[in-house]
């Protein structure tokens, strides 16, 4: 099973002409993310896997799925070490 990953709460998004706003309630921080780290942002907020992820990256740039999932995985390490996402624990009781 694939990684997931969430928007941590308090963080609210805004689309931009070519990526995303987020902005961080909790300590009013605004982080803006390129078109690609958008991409990256949007199919997470949908709840899809990592895998899910990289390959749909891979193919929407025609690219190789391995440097996708390289790209991929810095960016989710990247909002994460920053408080904007966190990794959910599939198995944990709803």
């Amino acid at each position: 099973m694939s990684d997931r990953y969430a928007a941590q709460p308090g963080i609210r998004s805004e689309p931009l002409e070519d990526g995303i706003c987020l902005y961080n309630v909790r300590d009013e921080q605004v982080l803006v993310l390129n078109r690609t780290a958008s991409d990256v942002w949007s199919l997470i907020a949908d709840q899809r896997d990592v895998d899910f992820v990289c390959s749909t990256l891979a193919q929407r740039y025609q690219a190789d799925l391995e440097d996708v999932r390289r790209d991929v995985l810095g960016v989710l390490s990247e909002l994460a070490d920053v408080g904007y996402l966190r990794m959910v624990d599939d198995s944990a009781p709803s």
